[in-house]
């Protein structure tokens, strides 16, 4: 009578050792779910971030080769002191000594080349 007992007592042993373990795997499903929307929600501003960088730098560019084309070496040399690359190109891909030398700079020619 004893063997009887314990067959039927070991299966519930099992269920019960199972339903913990499936309310776990539901826990971490949820969790999972909630690390990979913040994950995305980080992704998303970290982007943000780049392109209010990238727009930013394309203004500094766009308003160092104004300066080049129209012929105003303060302002070239000043850029430059601020850590504008000398040797960048614009949207045609012309480097600034280039766009300088064909607009007859000369001033802006000799602060690129210093």
């Amino acid at each position: 009578m004893k063997k009887r007992v314990f067959l039927p007592v070991l299966g519930l042993m099992w269920v019960l050792a199972l339903v913990p373990t499936m309310m776990f795997s539901t826990d971490l499903s949820a969790q999972n779910e909630e690390l990979q929307r913040r994950r995305d929600e980080r992704n998303r501003l970290i982007e943000e971030q780049k392109q209010q960088v990238r727009d930013q730098a394309g203004e500094v560019y766009l308003r160092f080769f104004s300066a080049v084309e129209q012929n105003r070496a303060a302002h070239v040399k000043a850029m430059l002191k601020q850590g504008v690359d000398v040797e960048s190109v614009d949207a045609y891909g012309t480097p600034a000594l280039l766009v300088a030398a064909r607009s007859g700079n000369n001033e802006v020619v000799e602060a690129l080349l210093d």
